[in-house]
């Protein structure tokens, strides 16, 4: 069980890439891992392409289950844009 998240950003190059170390802290060496995930934009006219890649991922998160978690990053990503 995954007991809690903490999150840094290593590197930000505005408008181009954002690095997080994501460090699951858990009693479950499943799970207790740091994950480095890079996002990079890449504007194409009026559209921002954002593609992410995650490096290190824990063992115990299933792929559905990190999809599902990247999907409602990029959710709420488009909601804050929107809003901005």
């Amino acid at each position: 069980m995954v007991w809690g998240v903490d999150v840094v950003f290593a590197k930000i190059v505005p408008d181009r890439v954002i690095v997080e170390i994501v460090t699951f802290k858990s009693d479950d060496p499943l799970f207790a891992a740091a994950m480095t995930t890079t996002w990079t934009l890449t504007s194409n006219n009026d559209v921002t392409e954002v593609s992410i890649i995650a490096e290190d991922t824990p063992p115990g998160i299933k792929e559905s289950d990190h999809l599902e978690g990247l999907h409602a990053s990029l959710d709420n990503l488009a909601r804050f844009v929107a809003r901005a």
